[in-house]
């Protein structure tokens, strides 16, 4: 039997859509930023600027009782993660560098299996080794030539 679809459903999925439209034109915007300043001056300016805005928004709630310190350690990941990332994006393509960011959800049934001791179902096994040799195709070493997709540097 089929279910018709709610005009919430709908909105929904067009949202997802539309911000997944935004996030990978980030990509994009970061790889020509990059063209005007170097990775750490970029990311200084982006954080201190996202910063400001959170800081407005949060107020005197920032420093309730444990907030600074869990607050920091995500900061400090956060930080890593994108400098890794905006220093990739020096050396390759904005969908080769957004492909590879998206492939972290793989992480997810590997935390849920470490972290719940809950195995991932076949299916979700499967996708996860799929997309782990898809990522070695796409990122393996080459003798000298361009990697596949790759528009240069």
């Amino acid at each position: 039997m089929k279910q018709e679809r709610s005009g919430a459903t709908w909105r929904a999925d067009g949202a997802l859509v539309l911000l997944t439209v935004f996030w990978g034109l980030t990509f994009v915007v970061v790889k020509d930023a990059l063209a005007f300043a170097d990775p750490f001056t970029f990311l200084t300016l982006r954080f201190a600027v996202g910063a400001a805005v959170m800081v407005a928004i949060a107020r005197g709630r920032m420093f309730a009782p444990g907030i600074v310190p869990k607050g920091l350690l995500l900061a400090a990941v956060l930080f890593v993660c994108f400098a890794l990332q905006t220093v990739g994006l020096t050396d390759t393509t904005p969908s080769r560098a957004a492909f590879l960011t998206g492939l972290n959800v793989l992480f997810v049934p590997l935390m849920s299996m470490v972290l719940l001791k809950r195995l991932p179902r076949w299916g979700t096994t499967v996708g996860v080794v799929l997309a782990a040799v898809g990522l070695y195709w796409l990122t393996r070493p080459t003798s000298g030539e361009a990697l596949p997709g790759d528009g240069g540097g």
